[in-house]
């Protein structure tokens, strides 16, 4: 999860949660809030983890977690900068498909990405189409399927209730957590063209915070659960970096790269 700068804070502008190996349990992960994701949620059976590794020209290794959402059988939307290669020579992902991430059976759980897909639009130090698709091989394990993506226009408003999921961290002061999956329902606060949709953090009922980038939410539209966005940003206040806004890039306004590139 990146961060913009809080209303009279320091700017803090950070990737997804650096973690120490690819595929050990990373201990920073789940939502800030919310509830363990079932076996039976819809919602959680399209969601993944993402862990990447970010190589430079002194082939130094750096590792980073994320979420997405899954669009198709071999391919996952997430946010651009989880998979940004500015800086580096190379970015490879690990695509994570368990709810618990204590619990990583790689021939069962994982698959390796093929193809990182940027939008070209996107702008890191703006933070502006911050979205991209990772393509890949081997199907979906069992238990997982892809989520109804909406591209067309959703007519939030703010004080309309959506749904969040994610593995980020559960603390923002101690940065510990169970390392599994939770969802939680927070309100829409507002909706622009340049920096996506905004929701209301709610730290005692649920917010996103680091390591949540890349992850989606929801929305009960025509009788349908649908996924909507991704998130991208968080602003913090009063010394904390994820409890004001959260922002979300909303497929409808990246119609024609997602289409290009899933076939939908």
């Amino acid at each position: 999860m990146k961060f913009l700068k809080p209303l009279g804070l320091l700017t803090l502008l950070a990737g997804c949660s650096q973690q120490p190996a690819l595929m050990e349990a990373p201990k920073s992960f789940s939502l800030i809030g919310g509830e363990y994701v079932s076996e039976a949620d819809l919602a959680g059976k399209s969601t993944i983890a993402i862990f990447s590794t970010h190589t430079n020209s002194k082939g130094e290794r750096f590792y980073n977690k994320c979420g997405a959402v899954i669009a198709s059988e071999s391919a996952v939307i997430t946010a651009a900068h989880c998979v940004d290669p500015t800086n580096f020579v190379s970015v490879e992902s690990t695509l994570v498909f368990n709810r618990d991430l204590e619990d990583l059976r790689t021939e069962v759980h994982t698959r390796k990405s093929n193809t990182i897909i940027i939008h070209p639009a996107y702008n890191s130090a703006q933070n502006t189409s911050d979205i991209a698709v990772i393509q890949f091989t081997g199907g979906l394990p069992a238990g997982y399927s892809p989520a109804t993506i909406s591209l067309d226009p959703i007519p939030l408003e703010p004080g309309d209730s959506v749904r969040i999921l994610g593995y980020g961290i559960n603390d923002e002061l101690s940065g510990k957590s169970d390392n599994r999956l939770r969802t939680a329902v927070v309100d829409v606060d507002g909706v622009s063209e340049t920096s996506g949709v905004s929701l209301r953090q709610q730290p005692t009922y649920g917010s996103t915070c680091f390591g949540d980038s890349g992850s989606p939410s929801f929305f009960e539209y025509k009788d349908q659960l649908v996924a909507w966005g991704v998130a991208s940003t968080v602003r913090g206040r009063m010394g904390y970096k994820c409890n004001f806004r959260s922002f979300y890039m909303p497929f409808w306004m990246f119609k024609d790269f997602i289409k290009e590139n899933l076939s939908l």
